[in-house]
């Protein structure tokens, strides 16, 4: 496992990078709660996004945050 729980992470989800926490792993498939941007429109599930939301991403999504890109 590359990441664990509590790592600080930045994560693609929709398309845009957002800091976030590694909380879980399972199967290949990460969940991270993440700093959603408020401007942003993530589409049908815009509506349903807290400021700190759950996501479930796959490995290849995620970074460590202190990677240099």
């Amino acid at each position: 496992m590359k990441f664990h729980p509590g790592d600080d992470v930045v994560v693609e989800f929709d398309g845009l990078e957002h800091r976030g926490e590694i909380k879980s792993h399972s199967g290949g498939w990460y969940v991270a709660r993440i700093a959603i941007d408020p401007s942003a429109d993530y589409g049908g599930v815009t509506a349903t996004l807290g400021l700190r939301s759950l996501v479930c991403v796959p490995e290849r999504f995620i970074r460590h945050a202190d990677a240099v890109r």
